[in-house]
């Protein structure tokens, strides 16, 4: 990377499950600013994938229901973000990914480890 360029990148993604059907997320994020952008703004979306009695699901966060600022991001250098998401009881967690979005712009997208 160049140093004239500005890029937001996710330095760490975990979700542990810490009962049936409820699993919590923390996230790293990381900016590299630079002379035009010395701050990043943007909104983080969960993509989270998972099989309920055999057919394949996703549950996408923030919808429309929850509270939209909690996962908006301003920061200049680091950022922590931690959450919990609930799915259905029988349902089988087959994956999350973490995309960064600044407007309508995928910065970056990564999955979870487990």
């Amino acid at each position: 990377m160049t140093g004239d360029v500005a890029a937001v990148r996710v330095e760490s993604f975990r979700v542990v499950q810490e009962a049936e059907g409820r699993f919590h997320y923390r996230i790293l994020l990381g900016f590299q600013p630079d002379r035009q952008a010395t701050e990043f703004r943007g909104v983080l979306r969960l993509a989270i994938n998972y099989s309920e009695a055999g057919k394949k699901m996703q549950l996408l966060l923030p919808d429309k229901s929850e509270n939209l600022a909690e996962y908006q991001l301003q920061f200049k250098h680091f950022l922590r973000r931690e959450g919990v998401f609930e799915l259905p009881a029988m349902a089988v967690l087959q994956g999350v990914e973490a995309r960064v979005l600044q407007g309508d712009a995928l910065k970056y997208k990564q999955m979870a480890q487990f």
